[in-house]
């Protein structure tokens, strides 16, 4: 087993999926379409913050893995800041909730999230190690129901 980050622009690589990185408005965090050419492409905004850009990338794998059958040219949009909503088409609510799950496992998989937590039990820690913010780890830990607070 490779040690931590998991790296989803390399997973996209590998799928196939072309990753790129532009100057979206600030609202706008991401989104994945489907080219003329028929190949899927995801898109990141280049002005957030790495750990942002990460999970990003994880997310729009997740619906390419996930939802890629409701993807057209038009792609999806995901707005993640500035209290826009996100559009609903072509996913509803439950599928962003779905990205956002399996974005959080490729990140941090179960694995090793509990070895590690064996080993040193410090979510700021942990955080920089899977290279996603303390948020994040807090919230995969309260899920694998190893932290509490």
């Amino acid at each position: 087993m490779s040690e931590p980050p998991v790296d989803p622009e390399r997973i996209l690589s590998e799928l196939g999926v072309r990753y790129m990185t532009a100057d979206l408005p600030e609202s706008e965090s991401g989104q994945i379409r489907r080219a003329k050419d028929g190949k899927y492409e995801v898109l990141v905004n280049a002005n957030e913050g790495p750990q942002r850009r990460r999970f990003t990338a994880a997310h729009e794998l997740a619906h390419f893995l996930l939802h890629r059958d409701l993807i057209d040219e038009h792609g999806h949009l995901d707005r993640l800041f500035g209290g826009a909503k996100n559009p609903s088409e072509p996913f509803s609510e439950a599928h962003e909730v779905q990205a956002n799950k399996l974005a959080a496992q490729i990140l941090m998989p179960k694995s090793r999230i509990t070895a590690l937590w064996q080993k040193d039990p410090d979510p700021e820690v942990m955080a920089r190690q899977f290279s996603v913010s303390p948020a994040a780890m807090k919230i995969r830990l309260k899920t694998l129901r190893l932290f509490d607070s």
